[in-house]
Parts: C-alpha cells; sequence; structure tokens
C-alpha cells in the first residue's frame, strides 16, 4: 500500500494512504543507520472528516505515539 509521511515538526509526522484506511499497522522508528528504536503495533479507528457516506474519504485516525529512548 502506498504511504506518504510528511514532518510536521521536531516531534510529529503525519503519514498519508491512498485510497486505502488499514485497519492494522506497525509504526517503527528507524536511525540514521537503519537501526529499529521503536516499534509498536496499532490497530487503526477511522473517522471520516469530509467526502459523503458514498465515497467514505476523506478520513483521519487518531494520533499514534511512539515513545523513543535516547541511545546513547
Amino acid at each position: 500500500m502506498p504511504y506518504f509521511a510528511s514532518q510536521v515538526n521536531d516531534r510529529s509526522w503525519v503519514i498519508s494512504t491512498v485510497m486505502a484506511s488499514p485497519t492494522r499497522v506497525t509504526v517503527r522508528a528507524r536511525s540514521a543507520v537503519g537501526r529499529v528504536l521503536a516499534e509498536r503495533d496499532v490497530t487503526l479507528q477511522w473517522i471520516r472528516v469530509g467526502g459523503s457516506q458514498q465515497c467514505g474519504v476523506p478520513s483521519e485516525a487518531e494520533p499514534v505515539e511512539l515513545n523513543i529512548r535516547p541511545t546513547g
């Protein structure tokens, strides 16, 4: 499934999908060298925020928090 990620600020990202509303996702944060810093499996609850019942888009899910512990 194609997706697009955009950084909002130092702590937040927005991830958009094209014509899909997955029920479950795995969110991972990786270091610059590709090491997994944190990972979480999430069940998403989608809410329609525009459009109509017939088209079903656009929709949003609640924010997902991923706690990343600093390495040192």
